[in-house]
């Protein structure tokens, strides 16, 4: 018999952790695990805490997911090895409509708005000679955690924006990043470009976290087509659910991997 542990998560650890520890206090973990944990117990009771019904596809309501658990709630295996998923992270909407290189590269690199697969990068290169790349920084981490970050420990934040980019340590200054509210700007001028070599989180709009654990929820829905066969083909599957994009290269993949 294989070596089983039934059991709950204590919590949903932050990004990282424990090989990359921000210094959260118990308090603080448990604050970010409880906004994980609502994104996941909104997808499986259909509801929002003031009583409205989530959104479906095509002007529906969703119904509640009796097959998708929250692990901080439902006891479950957890000495399962977890299933790998992967997908290509150059933005199949832009390959597709710019089969040629170095068109693509070009459009691609052009905004952070182009790079929609769960994974942006910023180029920086030689002005001296353009063609001389001098390094590209990639992230593949939503903005949740940073917006989270800016509201508990904005010194923690801070400090990951200038360890994180050494070459820029020297110019860069928290204003950078809190507007004059003291609100954080995720789109501020260090996490921003495809240009500048720096980069923090992921930016581009359909790119977060919550977006991904709504896709994986609503993976776990069976359906069936017309003549009762189960579908199994993972861009019909998006389409016929109604949420995300199924020529994206990350969408039915992340819903394919639930």
């Amino acid at each position: 018999m294989g070596d089983f542990s039934v059991k709950k998560l204590k919590v949903f650890d932050p990004p990282g952790y424990p090989d990359v520890d921000d210094g959260l206090t118990p308090e603080q973990r448990l604050g970010w695990s409880e906004q994980i944990s609502g994104w996941m117990d909104l997808e499986i009771k259909a509801v929002h805490p003031n009583g409205d019904p989530l959104d479906g596809p095509f002007g529906t309501n969703r119904t509640p997911l009796t097959q998708f658990f929250n692990g901080t709630v439902t006891a479950f295996e957890t000495n399962q090895k977890p299933v790998s998923i992967t997908w290509i992270g150059f933005p199949n909407l832009v390959k597709t409509r710019n089969p040629n290189e170095p068109r693509r590269w070009i459009v691609a690199d052009s905004g952070r708005d182009k790079q929609d697969e769960y994974l942006e990068w910023s180029v920086l290169r030689d002005n001296s000679d353009p063609k001389r790349i001098i390094c590209v920084t990639y992230t593949c981490e939503g903005p949740e955690y940073w917006h989270y970050l800016a509201e508990t420990q904005p010194d923690t934040l801070s400090s990951l924006y200038t360890s994180l980019n050494p070459l820029f340590k020297a110019s860069m200054k928290p204003t950078d990043w809190f507007g004059r509210n003291g609100s954080y700007v995720p789109t501020n001028k260090w996490n921003n470009s495809t240009t500048t070599g720096s980069i923090m989180h992921l930016v581009q709009p359909n790119n977060t976290l919550s977006a991904e654990i709504d896709i994986a929820a609503q993976g776990t829905v069976i359906r069936k087509d017309a003549n009762g066969k189960i579908i199994t083909d993972k861009v019909k599957l998006i389409n016929c659910s109604g949420y995300g994009q199924p020529a994206r290269n990350s969408d039915p993949t992340v819903r394919d991997g639930q």
